[in-house]
Parts: structure tokens; C-alpha cells; sequence
């Protein structure tokens, strides 16, 4: 493939990835399950706090349908510096329903929950850690205000 056959294609990637998103019609964000485990002393009583995020999304996209589902699962855990221990874990998983165009391809859906899904679920993650640091009574997880 030459040089300028790769920047055409491109192109036409970009412009049918935005046609894509101009499709979305976001229907429903669900948080279908959560789970947290804490060692309560342990958290009050340590100074210095690691903190790591995980991510996962996966679209589940039945082939030839105008709508596709994305599961959505994200976790903090917070722990003493250079701990593999956590004496905080919080998870998250999220559901989430989007009407679309019909037929788009499958790196489509991909990109969509590694980019726009992120953004989408962050603050709804960021209030679900708060709120349950604050019914734990205690000091909250300061989360950064983007995952990247």
C-alpha cells in the first residue's frame, strides 16, 4: 500500500468513525453490580496512599443490529506505595445501551469504549467511589478528573 493510499484510507476511517458517533443515541448507563472491600484501620492509619485504576469495555454487538451494549468495569484500589496489598478495593460495573447505524465495523465499538466510554462513565465512577467512601465514614479517594 503506498503512502498516499494509507492517507486516503484514513481519511475515510476518520469520516465514517465520526459518521459512527453522529449515529449514537445513548438509551440507558446502568451500574449492574459493585463490590468493596476495606481494611478500615488500615486505611485511616497510613499516611501515604498508592492509588491504582483499572479499566476494562467490551461492546457486545449483535452482528447486523442498530444498537450495541457495552459492559464497562472499572476499579480503584488504594494500597501503601510499592504494596501489591490493597487495603482499599472498589469496583464498578457498568451497562450501557447505544442505538446506532446499522452494520458498523467491529473496530468501531472497540474505539468507542476505549475513547468516548471513558469519558462518558468517569464521573459516574468518581461519585460511586465518593459516595461510598463517605457511607464507609471514611476520608475520601481524590480521583483524578480523567483517566488518561
Amino acid at each position: 500500500m503506498t503512502r498516499t493510499q494509507r492517507k486516503k484510507q484514513a481519511v475515510e476511517s476518520i469520516a465514517g468513525y465520526t459518521d459512527f458517533i453522529k449515529s449514537l443515541n445513548l438509551s440507558v448507563i446502568a451500574l449492574t453490580e459493585s463490590n468493596v472491600k476495606v481494611d478500615r484501620d488500615a486505611y485511616l492509619n497510613e499516611e501515604n496512599h498508592a492509588i491504582s485504576i483499572g479499566w476494562k469495555a467490551k461492546p457486545v454487538a449483535p452482528a447486523g443490529r442498530d444498537y450495541f451494549d457495552v459492559i464497562a468495569e472499572l476499579t480503584v484500589k488504594v494500597a501503601k506505595p510499592k504494596s501489591q496489598t490493597a487495603f482499599l478495593e472498589l469496583k464498578a460495573t457498568y451497562a450501557l445501551h447505544v442505538h446506532c447505524m446499522k452494520d458498523f465495523p467491529n473496530e468501531y465499538g472497540a474505539r468507542f469504549c476505549n475513547v468516548e466510554v471513558r469519558l462518558m462513565l468517569w464521573p459516574y465512577f468518581r461519585e460511586f467511589v465518593t459516595g461510598m467512601c463517605g457511607r464507609m465514614h471514611i476520608p475520601p479517594v481524590f480521583l483524578p478528573l480523567a483517566t488518561r
